[in-house]
């Protein structure tokens, strides 16, 4: 009983260092604000996020969702914030040209943990002078949504293996404009878990119901995680252009 107890107190530790690895709430960077919620399976989370300024002209942000539960994969999101670090650090030297450099580089640092997991990512980098947002995924699912506030909305589907299983993959990187009072929607798959009893479109098609209709963050969140088991990681980033 002993041993299980300072299990415990070790799990609940771990969960408030990788709590304080994710980027705050709410965080506005130049135009852009960034809202963030997750809802971990268990008492750790095997998704993660960040987001960060690099330099006047470039906002950077994505979403990772390392496969399976527990400890492992907890684990791994630390490697990711340290990626994330170093991300910020390099970003002009060598210069990243476009975001699927930026996944073919983590690829290649995921690689080398050596650990036999592997990792859904989309990455978008804003750039400020133009409002443009190029974007590149690796196995990421749900896709990705623009939504304008006319209640268009746009998949950012884009094809790209998994992080970590495959030396020198090769990623895609596409482009399209954010205008005044857009946003960008970013899902983990847990959220897929909701409506289970229906096919994989009609979820995809609520899901960008969801988007459509929800007034914030909160309104699209408690849409979401409505009828999830808890079964698996569900994370939800919202960016929005504000000017």
């Amino acid at each position: 009983a002993a041993i299980s107890a300072d299990l415990q107190r070790d799990i609940q530790m771990a969960r408030s260092i990788q709590q304080n690895m994710w980027p705050q709430d709410g965080v506005i960077l130049s135009d852009y604000r960034f809202s963030l919620r997750m809802l971990p399976a268990g008492m750790l989370s095997g998704d993660f996020v960040d987001y960060f300024a690099v330099g006047s002209r470039h906002l950077i942000f994505f979403m990772a969702d390392v496969a399976g539960h527990g400890i492992s994969p907890a684990l791994l999101t630390v490697a990711l914030k340290n990626i994330s670090w170093r991300l910020q650090q390099r970003y002009g030297r060598p210069r990243f040209r476009t975001p699927a450099q930026m996944l073919e580089w983590i690829n290649a640092r995921v690689i080398d943990q050596s650990v036999d997991l592997h990792v859904a990512m989309f990455l978008g980098v804003i750039d400020l002078q133009t409002h443009t947002l190029h974007y590149a995924s690796a196995a990421h699912f749900p896709p990705s949504l623009r939504v304008s506030d006319a209640g268009e909305v746009t998949s950012l589907e884009q094809r790209g293996k998994p992080l970590g299983l495959f030396a020198g993959a090769t990623y895609e990187s596409a482009e399209v404009d954010i205008r005044l009072g857009e946003r960008v929607v970013v899902f983990s798959d847990g959220v897929l878990e909701q409506h289970q009893t229906l096919d994989l479109a009609t979820r995809e098609q609520a899901l960008k119901d969801q988007a459509v209709n929800a007034d914030d963050i909160e309104g699209l969140w408690s849409y979401a995680t409505a009828d999830v088991s808890g079964e698996d990681d569900v994370s939800l980033l919202m960016v929005e252009r504000l000017s």
